[in-house]
């Protein structure tokens, strides 16, 4: 299903294309803004409706970050089998760089005055999408190849020999088919995170992969497992440590300051 023609590769390469292309042209036609003032300002009752139809659009600073985020987490998610995913990432941050500029400098009307909140929380889905990341990782490179398909050496010797195979179908044209291996296969699961266990040491995670492991890929699950578990510790460390820090100044610490007025400023007022 992975690699098959409707299968998740080419869903996941759809998403990325409409990204890149969809959107850029929408925001720079501009359609709704386009029929206000074409269309619907010249009908308009009296002047104040007219000037109305004439506002530029607004623009949020917190929906673009929301559409950065939601582009690297997607990118991170399925970095593991679509590496072209970065190459797709890197365009499309490219083009919402550019696209943004022209609409803030071209389209859209002045956005209210923002502090750095939104840039600061931003940072912890940031880190959320590189743990992520890193779970994912493992747990694909130690699911390959996604058949849940493991060898079984346990075929009776009765199937084994030539079989003659019919069918009324078109085009069939296989009429033989000949059995000399004891080889069939089974039905495995290789999602490890379904089966996961305490401690979640590598070692624990892929006790059951020796099916469909190799000695030398499982020396490589087992180097992705030991770099998993460093990466989400120092996240989970990395929020933890930043939410105590903030709760300490929040109860101890005054967010404001007391600034002294000057004789100008007073008479200013």
């Amino acid at each position: 299903d992975t690699l098959a023609d409707n299968g998740l590769i080419k869903s996941i390469m759809v998403l990325f294309i409409l990204e890149l292309s969809l959107k850029p042209v929408l925001q720079y036609l501009d359609i709704w803004g386009a029929l206000q003032r074409h269309f619907f300002a010249p009908r308009a009752t009296h002047q104040r409706k007219m000037n109305l139809c004439f506002q530029s659009s607004a623009y949020d600073i917190g929906e673009r970050s929301t559409n950065v985020t939601t582009i690297l987490f997607f990118t991170l998610y399925y970095a593991a089998i679509f590496p072209c995913g970065f190459i797709f990432a890197f365009v499309i941050f490219s083009q919402m760089y550019w696209s943004d500029k022209y609409s803030i400098l071209r389209q859209w009307r002045q956005g209210p005055k923002i502090g750095t909140s939104i840039a600061k929380m931003t940072n912890i889905f940031f880190l959320i999408a590189i743990a992520v990341y890193a779970i994912l990782t493992f747990n694909f490179y130690a699911m390959f190849p996604f058949d849940n398909v493991c060898e079984d050496d346990s075929v009776d010797d009765k199937y084994l020999g030539t079989w003659n195979i019919t069918s009324d179908a078109k085009g069939f044209d296989l009429e033989s088919i000949e059995i000399t291996q004891k080889r069939s296969y089974t039905f495995c699961n290789q999602n490890i995170l379904r089966k996961i266990t305490f401690p979640p040491t590598p070692a624990n995670l892929l006790r059951t992969s020796d099916d469909w492991l190799s000695d030398n890929r499982k020396t490589m699950a087992t180097a992705l497992g030991w770099i998993m578990i460093l990466t989400v510790a120092i996240i989970i460390s990395t929020i933890a440590l930043k939410t105590i820090v903030q709760f300490i100044k929040y109860l101890f610490f005054a967010d404001y300051k007391i600034q002294e007025m000057t004789e100008e400023k007073r008479s200013e007022l």
